[in-house]
């Protein structure tokens, strides 16, 4: 039970990850 509770953290930490950095490489290529 455990163990799933933190993977289901790892994956939501790390799809708002993903999404800062697309929302990054969105915002340079606008700039560009």
């Amino acid at each position: 039970m455990m163990q799933r509770q933190v993977i289901a953290k790892n994956a939501a930490a790390g799809y708002k990850t993903a999404l800062k950095i697309e929302q990054q490489a969105t915002e340079k290529q606008v700039l560009v």
